[in-house]
């Protein structure tokens, strides 16, 4: 189920359907944050990324937040959400 996104001939391609601030979420939720880590480590609120993840959880088809976090650029990697966003921020 999860490897069909991954694959890059995948037509139309799912991750590329995504926002620049879905993608984000993805990736964080793949390092396991709540939301509310997320949306703090964001400057958003919690219902934002809320939505955000339901609504990455539509495009991409799956079914859970623990399938997301599978298919996240670097699944199930558990970095501290404040190292995160020291990182990466955009």
């Amino acid at each position: 189920m999860i490897a069909p996104l991954l694959r890059a001939e995948s037509s139309p391609a799912p991750l590329a359907s995504l926002t620049d601030a879905e993608r984000e979420v993805l990736e964080l939720v793949g390092r396991g944050p709540s939301n509310r880590a997320i949306a703090k480590a964001r400057g958003t609120t919690e219902r934002t990324i809320a939505n955000q993840v339901a609504s990455t959880l539509r495009k991409l088809k799956v079914p859970s937040r623990r399938a997301l976090a599978a298919i996240g650029p670097e699944p199930y990697a558990r970095v501290p959400i404040a190292q995160t966003a020291a990182s990466g921020s955009r």
